[in-house]
């Protein structure tokens, strides 16, 4: 993408140096990936994350865009960036875990979207079916095998 509108509410100052209850929009015409990444941020959403086992060692990536695509016959959907290598392997798997993580995992959600080579060292999991990595303490987690739609790579 090389250029982006984004609709941001930004306060206005009153007089008394506090900010005002009228707001006012500002559009960017130019695409800034930070001052994107910080609107989209304000957006709230479930955070997952999928785990797999890739050639012996366990490896997972956090995903916001989760959700339920249907319940007869179970689907389920999420949008990951085409260049992620963490994906590549999870997909190679053959079959994943959804671990759906809970506000108290804040530091793991923050660990996973790091660059920490050591990231499962770091917390609580057990392997379940096909060794996927099921983290300890989440809300829920659910086993998947990975059917690629048209398209996927």
């Amino acid at each position: 993408m090389t250029s982006a509108t984004v609709s941001i509410n930004e306060p206005q100052m009153g007089p008394d140096g506090e900010p005002s209850s009228n707001a006012r929009t500002g559009h960017m015409d130019v695409f800034d990936e930070t001052k994107f990444r910080s609107v989209l941020s304000n957006y709230p959403t479930g955070v997952t994350l999928v785990t797999a086992t890739h050639d012996g060692d366990p490896v997972g990536l956090i995903i916001g865009s989760f959700t339920s695509v249907s319940l007869n016959p179970p689907l389920v959907g999420f949008l990951v960036d085409k260049r992620s290598s963490t994906w590549s392997r999870i997909a190679a798997s053959g079959s994943f875990c959804v671990n759906v993580l809970g506000h108290h995992q804040e530091e793991v959600c923050r660990l996973f979207t790091g660059r920490s080579p050591d990231r499962f060292t770091s917390i609580g999991w057990q392997a379940k079916r096909n060794g996927m990595p099921v983290l300890d303490d989440v809300i829920a987690w659910i086993g998947l095998r990975h059917r690629p739609s048209r398209g996927s790579r």
